[in-house]
């Protein structure tokens, strides 16, 4: 149990590390082909929608092209992002665009490269999501198990001593 747990925490640990990496595989050229989409395809609108939901921006297209109409503060958004510290309502709320057969970085790609890059950088953050919650049913499993067997101990101390035959 405890080198299950350790094992969850370190991939938890290097899919943390991984996701800064995710990030700066966006580059201000992607940032630029989404922007300028007229007419996107719905699985590329669906992608911006929960990088906005992420950054807690509006999730319409307009809007999002807006804010990425300045694209240095864009990327700096996404590198500010602490996948660790979101709330589990806003995991939720990823995880619900993450889930779809679409949310895949290839068949973004086949519509948007630069979708592809911000797809990328969402499952990295739900990669990182669902290790953590991996970790955290661990640590309470081993919390529970713990009191369990200091339950178990302190039984065993109740148990009178066995009298001793002449």
């Amino acid at each position: 149990m405890i080198a299950g747990l350790q094992a969850d925490t370190d991939s938890f640990t290097v899919a943390l590390a991984a996701t800064p990496a995710a990030v700066t595989k966006v580059t201000k050229k992607e940032l630029g082909e989404v922007r300028n989409l007229r007419n996107p395809h719905k699985d590329v609108q669906s992608v911006v929608a929960a990088v906005m939901t992420v950054l807690k921006k509006d999730k319409k297209w307009d809007a999002a092209v807006k804010q990425m109409q300045q694209p240095d503060q864009f990327l700096q958004r996404l590198q500010e992002v602490k996948p660790d510290q979101l709330s589990k309502g806003l995991e939720n709320k990823l995880l619900e665009y993450t889930k779809q057969s679409y949310f895949k970085t290839n068949l973004i790609f086949q519509k948007s490269k630069g979708a592809s890059s911000l797809c990328a950088w969402c499952l990295a953050l739900k990669d990182v999501i669902e290790l953590k919650r991996k970790v955290e049913q661990a640590k309470q499993r081993q919390q529970e198990l713990e009191a369990e067997l200091n339950g178990e101990t302190e039984e065993v101390s109740k148990v009178p001593e066995p009298l001793e035959q002449p």
